[in-house]
């Protein structure tokens, strides 16, 4: 596994513009071919981790009729991880 190339790809998606756990899952696919899902959200799990306690990367949730953006507080971190529903399309 190449962390550098994982590393690029949950950056590069990040970069483009707010986008959700499951896109970035999706983004490791072409990377991992031979990965289940479970492997494929783990890594991205990981990865996503790891920006964040190097501040590469912030977490925001949308809020409000608007689709305002909010930044997560390091205490909703763990539990936004954590819910599955987040890691699967809409």
């Amino acid at each position: 596994m190449d962390r550098l190339k994982i590393r690029e790809e949950v950056l590069g998606s990040a970069v483009e513009d707010y986008c959700c756990l499951w896109e970035i899952v999706w983004g490791l696919r072409p990377l991992l071919r031979d990965s289940s899902e479970d492997d494929l959200r783990d890594v991205a799990e990981s990865e996503i981790r790891e920006l964040l306690k190097n501040g590469q990367l912030a977490l925001y949730r949308r809020g409000g009729v608007s689709d305002n953006v909010i930044p997560l507080l390091a205490s909703e971190i763990e539990a936004a991880l954590a819910q599955q529903t987040n890691w699967q399309p809409p």
